[in-house]
């Protein structure tokens, strides 16, 4: 999952404009009269975002993505290993992933 670039105040369905020349909206997700009646909704620019977007996360798409690179000795001791395809150094321990014996 990435971040969804277009998702943001403008076009957040709990956004309403209310300053159109400025480009500023209040947020209505949450309701802050519940707490203070004197409070007043959030006012943020349409190009702003905080993730509560319904679309903000999308799915991402993964390419050119190298293989784990698993360490040489299979005790569980700390491991250095070279990722054949790239040739990054990966220090690892496993021992969460050794066969139960």
């Amino acid at each position: 999952m990435k971040r969804n670039p277009a998702a943001n105040c403008g076009n957040c369905p709990y956004w309403l404009l209310s300053i159109p020349e400025d480009n500023i909206g209040e947020c209505h997700r949450d309701n802050p009269h519940a707490v203070d009646p004197y409070r007043r909704f959030e006012t943020t620019n349409q190009k702003e975002w905080c993730g509560q977007h319904p679309d903000f996360w999308e799915q991402a798409e993964i390419t050119n993505t190298c293989p784990s690179c698993w360490p040489a000795s299979d005790d569980g001791a700390q491991s250095t290993t070279y990722c054949p395809h790239c040739g990054k150094a990966t220090t690892s321990t496993f021992e969460q992933d050794k066969p139960l014996q």
